[in-house]
């Protein structure tokens, strides 16, 4: 290559991050070969281990939740067995219900003390309630255990209403006014009518409860069971942290206090309920009859703690699989690197505009026979480099013709000149031996020439040349039915080619569907005179030309139906115009008037001839004429102007001189041309105002008429109206109305108006 074809290349940036570079690639390529299987493998194990470690963690705190669950059940259960073994004994219950009954002032104080003490007895004998009292429908307290709870009253208590329709367990609650936590077992008093006449209850010792959750049988160091009651999120039982402030009497919120207090039995990892949240391992069992959640807890960090140790021996082990790989990985790299980083520095060369650069690499590897490939590479190049620019001017050439003939068609609004210039640019611009355009007749069964070139274009038009479209010997028809462009190299050769004795040198063909909306509307067709004449580049091209043919072949279609619509619409309404006219009545002289000037000459029989020729040949015309002696040997001296509306002629304007010197200058012309615009204007709008009133007073005379008719009492008096308001808007002097179908002279069979159906009116 010369100097001044190497100045055209530009100096590409060569140089190339580190961290691009395929000698530090190829390192890193062997620390993840020598890392990734030890760390995919350490990761498996060690995500193994910790699953199988929270799920013994889980299973554990699970069977702690189940057992824990199971003792609060049958302490539940034993406490009502209490209640409910204390009323087994019907005289008790009886005297307890006459109590309630029958009380009477002078025995209440002894009989209260009684069961004061049969009470007081009770909870002695057993260690799960503190207290038992009774108390009557309206909530007052009769007896009791202790008699600090006489006379109180307990209908705001949240136990009272349930308790008097069954036996009830109140789940625990924080007392209104302390921070005392109570639970209440209630019994109901039944009498001989099985009413309901009072109630036992009985107050939980909470501290079997607490005992039970605070058992820390099975629980790690940071490990803890409590209750959390549905009521206001409260700790039913002591946090283990109560030390730090998390007291019972607060809300606590984590997702496992939220999910159990729904009702749901599960396990999980979530952060706790302290702040800031500790992730935990838990799991919680919902107590349908305390309305508790029970949940078992221990933090992650220590109940993973064997997980953890593992993981940093893990990464530990792949750090020093690390190191080894990278020592590897460099002497590998280098050694594979260096014929690779010569080789590019060749391309880089070649790159700058130097064709002459050879690769001497000596490996006999696949790099030396890439070295060797790039060899032959470059000299293609050097090869091709000196016809790639023709080419691509030449490419150049035809899209800017394309473009040209886009703005051209674009242009041509008549579809005969449209189909003319695309045929004949075609041959011209891109050196074809023929291009002629055939289009879908009306029927849409045949491909009819519509234009082509030359002398055997303009003998195929005339003869009105076609193809059917489903010839089956045609590439024409193919194109077209198919919608696709069909290229033949050599036609000779093609079974479905139809030869044409008018274009003996064809030897390459390219048919080409031009498509509109969708619809193949016509084919161009080119030809070259020698064999494979026709290549993708000209499919390409003909396919964008035809394109915006099709768009060209639209917009003229349109603009021939816009001018064809117009002259429709303008010969309507000149017919309207020239009709109306012919109908409008003009009773002040007759359409015409006539001025003269005091003292002016009468007209000659030649000149009124001479005007009136002129006014015929003004009317037909449309324009307005001069006639004088000496310009046209006219015998007047006069301007006759045709008064034209909407291209009608509706009547004429003549203007005639007494000087047969007179000069008829453009200013007076343009005066007499205005002023007659201006006159048909204003008759136009005088014969539409009149037209308005005629029709104004016909709709008025019909209503008129209408509502005398609606207005007759009977039948009589409505044909008589009808009869003489017809004759006297109609100005005749005999009007008969009849109904029915009788025959005979129609004034014989009514006499003034009278008789069945008819009327006369003389």
């Amino acid at each position: 290559m010369s100097k001044n074809q190497k100045s055209d290349f530009k100096n590409p940036n060569t140089s190339i991050p580190a961290w691009r570079q395929l000698r530090w690639n190829l390192i890193l390529f062997f620390v993840l070969l020598a890392v990734l299987p030890v760390t995919i493998a350490i990761t498996v194990i060690l995500v193994q281990a910790s699953q199988q470690a929270t799920d013994q963690v889980t299973d554990q705190l699970e069977s702690i939740a189940e057992l824990k669950r199971g003792q609060i059940v049958r302490w539940l259960e034993a406490s009502q067995g209490v209640l409910t073994l204390f009323l087994a004994d019907r005289n008790r219950v009886d005297q307890f219900v006459n109590f309630v009954v029958f009380s009477s002032p002078e025995a209440e104080s002894v009989a209260r003390q009684t069961l004061n003490n049969v009470l007081g007895e009770a909870v002695k004998a057993q260690p799960l309630f503190e207290e038992f009292f009774v108390y009557n429908t309206k909530g007052e307290i009769l007896a009791a255990s202790n008699p600090i709870q006489l006379g109180k009253i307990v209908t705001r208590q949240p136990y009272f209403s349930r308790s008097l329709k069954e036996p009830y367990v109140q789940p625990p609650y924080y007392a209104l006014g302390t921070a005392d936590l109570a639970m209440f077992i209630t019994q109901p008093l039944v009498d001989q009518r099985k009413q309901i006449v009072g109630v036992l209850a009985g107050r939980l010792n909470l501290n079997t409860l607490g005992q039970i959750m605070t058992d820390r049988t099975g629980l790690s160091n940071s490990g803890e069971t409590y209750l959390v009651s549905l009521e206001s999120h409260y700790l039913v039982t002591p946090s283990r942290f109560e030390s730090e402030g998390y007291i019972p009497t607060r809300a606590y919120y984590s997702e496992g206090i939220n999910r159990v207090l729904l009702g749901e039995d599960g396990a999980g990892t979530y952060p706790g309920y302290r702040e800031p949240p500790v992730n935990v391992i838990g799991a919680y069992r919902w107590i349908p009859q305390l309305q508790v959640g029970l949940l078992a807890e221990v933090e992650e960090a220590e109940a993973l703690a064997p997980y953890t140790q593992a993981r940093n021996v893990s990464a530990g082990i792949a750090l020093v699989a690390v190191l080894v790989a990278v020592g590897i990985g460099f002497y590998s790299a280098t050694r594979i690197a260096r014929p690779i980083t010569a080789l590019t520095q060749v391309a880089t060369q070649i790159t700058n505009g130097n064709l002459e650069q050879r690769a001497e690499i000596a490996e006999r590897n696949e790099i030396g026979l890439l070295a060797t490939a790039f060899n032959t590479m470059t000299s293609q190049l050097r090869e091709l480099i000196g016809s790639l620019e023709d080419r691509v001017t030449a490419r150049t050439e035809r899209l800017e013709i394309v473009a040209t003939l886009g703005e051209r068609l674009s242009a041509i609004l008549k579809v005969e000149e449209l189909l003319t210039e695309v045929v004949n640019q075609i041959k011209d611009r891109f050196n074809y031996y023929h291009a002629h355009i055939y289009l879908l007749d009306d029927t849409g069964q045949n491909l009819v020439v519509a234009e082509g070139v030359g002398e055997a274009g303009a003998v195929m038009k005339a003869k009105g040349h076609s193809i059917p479209l489903n010839a089956p010997t045609s590439l024409v028809a193919r194109a077209a039915r198919t919608g696709e462009i069909v290229t033949v190299d050599n036609v000779r050769q093609a079974e479905d080619w139809l030869p044409n004795p008018l274009l003996p040198n064809t030897y390459s063909e390219m048919a080409v569907p031009i498509v509109l909306e969708g619809q193949v509307v016509g084919v161009l067709d080119v030809q070259q005179d020698r064999v494979a004449g026709l290549d993708e580049a000209d499919a390409n091209l003909l396919r964008s030309l035809v394109n915006q043919v099709a768009v060209a072949i639209r917009n003229a279609r349109l603009f021939d139906e816009v001018e064809t619509a117009l002259a429709e619409a303008y010969a309507a309404q000149a017919r309207y115009t020239e009709q109306s006219w012919e109908k409008a009545k003009i009773v002040t002289r007759q359409g015409q008037y006539h001025y003269v000037q005091p003292h002016a000459p009468t007209l000659t029989e030649a000149q009124t001839q001479a005007l009136a020729a002129a006014k015929v040949q003004a009317l037909q015309q449309h324009r307005s004429l001069t006639l004088t002696p000496n310009g046209n040997n006219s015998e007047v001296t006069a301007v006759v102007s045709p008064i034209i509306l909407r291209q009608v002629p509706i009547g004429s304007l003549q203007i005639c001189s007494s000087s047969p010197d007179q000069v008829w200058t453009e200013d007076d012309l343009e005066i007499v041309e205005v002023i007659t615009q201006e006159l048909a204007r204003v008759a136009e709008n005088l014969r539409l105002f009149e037209e308005t009133r005629e029709r104004a007073s016909y709709e008025q005379t019909v209503r008129q008429i209408t509502d005398k008719l609606r207005a007759a009492p009977d039948l009589d008096t409505l044909l008589e109206t009808a009869a003489r308001e017809l004759g006297q808007r109609l100005g005749v002097r005999h009007t008969v109305l009849e109904l029915g179908l009788k025959t005979g002279p129609l004034v014989a069979n009514a006499q003034n108006g009278q008789g069945s159906g008819s009327g006369e009116v003389l």
